[in-house]
């Protein structure tokens, strides 16, 4: 685990693309980083539940959104997808008594929300891209919006597939 920086890097350097082995080694660092919180869950979940650990994680998210829109900043998008994970962990950790019966339907639709996403954002895309011939302008109230609207799209989806399927 103490080469996760050194594949963090790699992952800066070696952007997404259309070839399986360029993606293996973009997504190599995450997959280590997730074997690793598997592996010292306990520990990870006591850093990242403070609330400190998840202002800064929400205030790192912020700053890496707003310079990723410049493009030499491209490469930081996976990291702060990092922070992303770290600050819903947290959140839902420190506050589980309040929100694990709220969001306890979204838990068992996750799975199928993860995969079912990308295909509604493409569905989007496709569908603005024919409709107005450009994309539409990001700010991160759009953001915000396309993001809830994505989840709640996916998640009614999922539902939907497991009433038609049983």
């Amino acid at each position: 685990y103490i080469v996760i920086p050194v594949f963090m890097i790699i992952t800066m350097i070696v952007l997404r693309g259309y070839y399986p082995h360029q993606n293996f080694i973009h997504f190599f660092s995450i997959f280590l980083i997730g074997m690793f919180c598997s592996r010292f869950k306990d520990q990870v979940i006591g850093v990242v539940s403070n609330k400190l650990s998840i202002l800064f994680c929400f205030f790192a998210i912020c700053f890496l959104i707003y310079i990723e829109y410049f493009e030499i900043f491209k490469p930081f998008g996976d990291i702060h997808n990092l922070f992303y994970c770290a600050f819903y962990l947290g959140i839902l950790k420190k506050y589980d008594h309040v929100i694990g019966k709220i969001f306890a339907n979204f838990a068992t639709a996750s799975f199928g929300m993860y995969f079912l996403h990308s295909y509604i954002i493409s569905s989007i895309k496709l569908l603005y891209d024919k409709s107005y011939g450009d994309y539409f302008n990001g700010t991160l109230l759009n953001y915000f919006i396309f993001s809830v609207f994505v989840i709640f799209m996916s998640y009614w989806l999922v539902v939907g597939i497991q009433k038609l399927f049983g």
